[in-house]
């Protein structure tokens, strides 16, 4: 397969030496996927939120062995450079919104910092949003944001998901707790809830994700879903009703 192919599959632009997409393996607002080509002829693919390659490629129906023209010897995927592990959280956002400012030309300010914690109240992962510095809006005219996840690793911190599922927003308050549990989607929404005294939760990266999140801490609760009012919110308390059922006949 050619660059010229990969690119199409991507739906990348030209950015600087390169090509710039949205990553096709988690929630996207803006192009944080770098994709350029080696003097040997070898694609190169970055995803600056962290996604594996091999997610990258599954999300587009490809596998790593498609970024070698079919006369390489090489039959390996490229060794992307390990991620840097930063020694607390604000060291980790400050190197997440260069990575996004670099990838996507614009400069960003973070305007929201939404942590997930463990079933021992221990952090294990942050949700961060940016927000674009010259305040510009989309063709709805709201603000331009993007979200980017950051993990708890031996040492610190890291940019992109954590390995596994995600523990559900607010888990020590739902386990702590006997009454009914809301689920609102996304945190904004969640946190708006707690402020009025409800037990909140949502899950990670929006109405597209539920997969990602391990809901058996609801599993015989009294839930009811909040979801916003749009499709996406329509589809997302489906995909919540549909995963806690299954849940709950297990």
């Amino acid at each position: 397969m050619t660059i010229a192919e990969i690119v199409k599959r991507l739906n990348a632009k030209p950015c600087g030496k390169g090509w710039a997409a949205h990553c096709p393996a988690h929630p996207d607002d803006n192009a944080s996927l770098s994709i350029t080509e080696a003097p040997d002829g070898k694609i190169l693919i970055y995803c600056h939120a962290g996604c594996s390659l091999d997610a990258i490629l599954a999300a587009v129906g490809l596998k790593p062995a498609d970024l070698f023209p079919e006369n390489a010897v090489a039959v390996h995927p490229p060794k992307l450079k390990a991620a840097k592990v930063h020694s607390t959280l604000d060291a980790a956002a400050k190197a997440t919104v260069w990575g996004l400012e670099q990838s996507s030309g614009f400069k960003w300010c973070e305007t929201r910092r939404d942590e997930y914690r463990d079933t021992d109240d221990l952090v294990f992962a942050a949700v961060l949003r940016f927000d674009r510095a010259d305040c510009a809006t989309d063709e709805q005219g709201k603000p331009i944001k993007s979200f980017r996840p950051v993990h708890v690793v031996p040492g610190g911190w890291q940019s992109g998901d954590p390995p596994g599922l995600w523990p559900l927003f607010n888990l020590p308050a739902i386990l702590a707790s006997k009454g009914t549990v809301y689920v609102c989607e996304g945190e904004k929404a969640a946190c708006a809830g707690i402020g009025i005294g409800l037990c909140c939760t949502t899950s990670v990266h929006g109405a597209n994700a539920t997969q990602k999140t391990d809901w058996t801490a609801l599993v015989g609760r009294d839930v009811v879903i909040l979801p916003d009012n749009d499709k996406a919110g329509h589809m997302y308390a489906v995909a919540v009703a549909s995963l806690l059922w299954k849940e709950d006949a297990q």
